[in-house]
């Protein structure tokens, strides 16, 4: 039977000039309320979940003359969700998961998009984001210069570690993180002969977290926590590309190098933790620091033999920084989770842009090729039981290849009709991945990488202002795990939308995910506390939403 849920979001926006034509702003806003996707009727709390979101944007921009442009940006994200967890997992099979766990339940079965769990929930974030940015054109080049500062807090309890009614245990997290960052740049004049850019960047971070548990049955204010941990980085970076004519028309070659240097500390106090039935883990007393570095080169030749033609190839080098986590594990395994290595991905592209019909229409098409070593990917520990004996980290013990081919394809079928498709294909295989010191399953899939993902969509606008549009996205078989005990199969999703669009206002009526389909959209793992049960428990996609908007402007 379906439930009909109501929702509601009011957006607005104003802006306009406030000093002349140098001085504008903008003000933005939003206001959300909307029923969990995933409800849970058997809540500690009563409260099945609900989400509710605002958001505050201000913006200037100011040109005191004709070289100098100031801008500044600022917005607010308040979210509330009681009765949500930040992720909630629901079992792949639920004939299974019913005939394993139904008198833990009350014999209640549980629905398509549901859980039944009994921990109490709820969820709040905050985000706070403050930036401004100059440009100043001078008589040679461009200056381009930005400063940010971005504050988060989250405070997330309810994570059910046996995913049924049965109160054992339930995990939370309370987070907080401050980021500045700032860059400078030269931009060289756009020249097909020589053109170049340089510039530096700095970036600070700090990190503080709690986790704490609830064993038993309780309430939000009954979770115990572990003593805060912190985490403080310290980056800079310098960097210049440049582009070359080759002295054939249309033929050149850009060549870039970065060099970032980042320094890393971690302070761990030690705590302990009682998970119930998966027994105590701790916080090991420890504080480690190092710095990273890497050269980051870059390659391109692009040629572009007419208006119409463009072919391109490049190599580079990516670099993700290495660091330390802040993971509380049982004691026997904590030594693991402390440390992971910087990931060095080389990835090389080879493809053609092409624009036909007088500009009507565009095709483009790439492939690839992506080698990584020290691959960071996030995982937990778990027992001979699949019980699990961490909160999640993030590990580098693997290297992985994918290769491939994209394409993409855009063309007004009509004046009124407009094809948009887009098909791409994935082979991504690890290529050496150790579980335990004898265990390297090299050859496995990359999990979360799908093997194909395509989309098609056709947009009709008629003269008087109707329009409808149709969409179809495909997803191919996706690990889910690294192991490859778990994945999701092909899924198709269908959208649809209608409406009528006029001078000051417009309205639509939506349908996504038409026909209703489950399919996961994370990792899948084994029941944290009960260990391997047959079954796998991942977080999904959004079930079908239909709905109505409308705008005004003025």
């Amino acid at each position: 039977m379906a439930t009909l849920k109501v929702d509601y979001t009011l957006d607005g926006f104003v802006g306009g000039p406030l000093s002349g034509d140098t001085l504008e702003g903008s003000v933005a806003f939003k206001v959300s309320r909307e029923d969990s996707q995933f409800p849970n009727p058997l809540s500690a709390i009563g409260e099945p979940g609900d989400i509710r979101e605002l958001f505050l944007q201000g913006r200037l921009n100011w040109q005191p003359n004709d070289a100098l442009t100031l801008r500044a940006t600022g917005y607010i994200i308040d979210v509330n969700a009681p009765g949500i967890f930040e992720e909630e997992y629901l079992p792949n099979d639920r004939d299974l998961y019913d005939a394993s766990y139904g008198p833990f339940n009350g014999g209640r079965t549980i629905g398509r998009f549901e859980l039944l769990q009994e921990s109490p929930k709820r969820t709040d974030e905050r985000d706070y984001v403050f930036g401004l940015a100059a440009t100043y054109e001078l008589a040679s080049g461009r200056i381009d210069a930005a400063v940010s500062y971005a504050r988060e807090e989250e405070d997330s309890r309810g994570n059910d570690l046996d995913f049924t009614a049965l109160p054992t245990a339930a995990g939370a997290s309370i987070f907080e993180q401050d980021v500045w960052n700032a860059e400078v740049r030269y931009t060289s004049p756009a020249s097909e002969r020589f053109e170049y850019l340089f510039g530096g960047s700095v970036y600070f971070e700090r990190e503080e977290l709690l986790i704490g548990t609830l064993v038993g049955s309780g309430t939000l204010a009954d979770y115990a926590y572990a003593p805060p941990q912190s985490r403080n980085s310290r980056d800079f970076a310098i960097f210049g590309s440049a582009t070359f004519g080759l002295g054939i028309e249309g033929l050149s070659l850009t060549t870039g190098l970065r060099y970032d240097n980042a320094y890393r500390k971690t302070d761990q106090v030690a705590g302990t933790l009682n998970f119930g039935p998966l027994g105590d883990a701790v916080f090991q007393e420890l504080s480690f620091d190092d710095t990273f570095e890497a050269f980051l080169p870059r390659f391109a030749l692009t040629y572009r033999p007419t208006d119409q033609w463009t072919v391109f190839a490049g190599a580079a080098r990516g670099y993700i920084l290495g660091g330390f986590n802040l993971t509380i594990a049982q004691e026997a395994v904590a030594d693991d989770v402390v440390r992971y290595g910087s990931e060095s991905v080389w990835s090389y592209e080879i493809g053609v842009k092409h624009s036909f019909a007088d500009g009507r229409g565009y095709i483009n098409g790439a492939a690839f090729l992506i080698e990584a070593d020290n691959w960071q990917e996030i995982r937990t520990i778990t027992n001979e039981q699949g019980q699990v004996q961490s909160s999640a980290f993030i590990a580098s013990d693997a290297a992985i290849e994918s290769k491939g081919f994209e394409v993409e394809l855009a063309y007004n079928l009509l004046e009124n009709l407009t094809l948009n498709a887009s098909i791409g294909y994935t082979d991504a295989d690890y290529t050496r991945l150790f579980i335990d010191s004898q265990t390297n399953l090299a050859g496995n899939l990359v999990k979360l990488v799908p093997e194909y993902d395509a989309n098609l969509a056709l947009r009709y606008a008629h003269s008087t202002g109707f329009f409808i549009r149709s969409e179809i996205s495909a997803l191919g078989r996706t690990a889910l795990d690294e192991r490859n005990r778990f994945s999701r199969d092909p899924v198709q999703v269908l959208g649809i939308q209608a409406g009528y669009e006029a001078d000051g206002w417009s309205i639509r009526a939506f349908a996504e995910n038409l026909t209703d389909e489950r399919y996961q959209s994370g990792a899948g793992f084994d029941n944290f506390a009960f260990g391997f049960d047959g079954n796998f428990y991942s977080v999904y996609d959004t079930p079908r939403v239909i709905g109505l908007e409308t705008k005004v402007r003025f």
